[in-house]
């Protein structure tokens, strides 16, 4: 549930926001209550996401980051896919404005039309790359500029969550 979605608005939000108010402020029933809600929006549903790694490393730092997450998003029920952008074949943008005209996100033959599939069905995007000179992998890098893609065909990826590790 999207706090954009129909459900979100005209049904969650009200019954939240009517229970607040029609509740006494003793005894922190209002704090409770608004726990309630919180658990039920975010700790019931599952989310799906996607976990973009950078690291060329296998046993790296970011890659036990990675992992950890991993481990604690699917005991948590959530649906979770993860990427290594190291070892994917993603050239660089050219920004030719082609994106999606030929079917795939991008018009040159690499592997990021499998990535962005993935980044289209995900809620979450996590990356997990090492910084090196202050920015994230090379790797990682050509992934994000890519997204570029998304605006070229007017797809709307802007009501997904990001986390960095």
């Amino acid at each position: 549930m999207l706090f954009t979605s129909i459900e979100f608005l005209f049904l969650f939000f009200p019954i939240v926001l009517i229970g607040y108010f029609l509740l006494p402020f003793k005894w922190g029933l209002k704090n409770l209550w608004l726990l309630l809600a919180s658990l039920l929006l975010y700790g019931v549903r599952s989310m799906n996401i996607l976990v973009l790694t950078g690291s060329p490393r296998k046993n790296g730092n970011s890659n036990t980051l990675a992992e950890s997450f991993i481990k604690g998003a699917e005991a948590a029920n959530h649906s979770v896919v993860r990427i290594d952008t190291a070892s994917k074949n993603v050239l660089e943008c050219r920004v030719c404005n082609t994106c999606y005209s030929k079917g795939k996100a991008c018009s040159f033959n690499d592997d990021f039309s499998d990535i962005a599939s993935e980044v289209e069905r995900a809620e979450v995007i996590v990356f997990a790359t090492p910084l090196y000179w202050f920015h994230v992998s090379a790797k990682l890098k050509l992934v994000i500029d890519k997204f570029y893609s998304f605006c070229v065909a007017g797809k709307d990826i802007s009501n997904k969550k990001a986390i960095l590790l």
